[in-house]
């Protein structure tokens, strides 16, 4: 899966790819890198019904020459649109996954 997010930190929008994602958390793969951090903040996801801001709190991050490229975040009080898009997914994919193993084999 890959979905668009992107932040704020001091009036400076980053973006990144969220490569994996869960109602707990996710991992996102920065555009750019950051030369600091903040310990909490707002991602924000475009999807279908629009824009939805998920407060998050960094869990970790790794380095590479001074600027921080990949986080991971804790989801932090999670919005009820939120769960419901995270459970979609999973829907969707078990959804794909029946339909592979029931298709007829040549």
């Amino acid at each position: 899966m890959n979905l668009h997010a992107r932040f704020l930190f001091d009036e400076v929008l980053y973006t990144g790819t969220i490569s994996n994602l869960s109602g707990t958390g996710m991992y996102i793969k920065m555009d750019m890198g950051l030369y600091y951090y903040k310990p909490r903040f707002n991602v924000q996801l475009l999807l279908n019904n629009g824009l939805l801001e998920i407060p998050v709190k960094l869990s970790r991050f790794v380095e590479e020459n001074g600027c921080y490229y990949v986080m991971g975040v804790e989801v932090v009080d999670p919005p009820k649109q939120y769960l419901d898009f995270v459970a979609g997914l999973g829907s969707s994919l078990n959804s794909a996954r029946s339909e592979y193993h029931t298709r007829p084999q040549n």
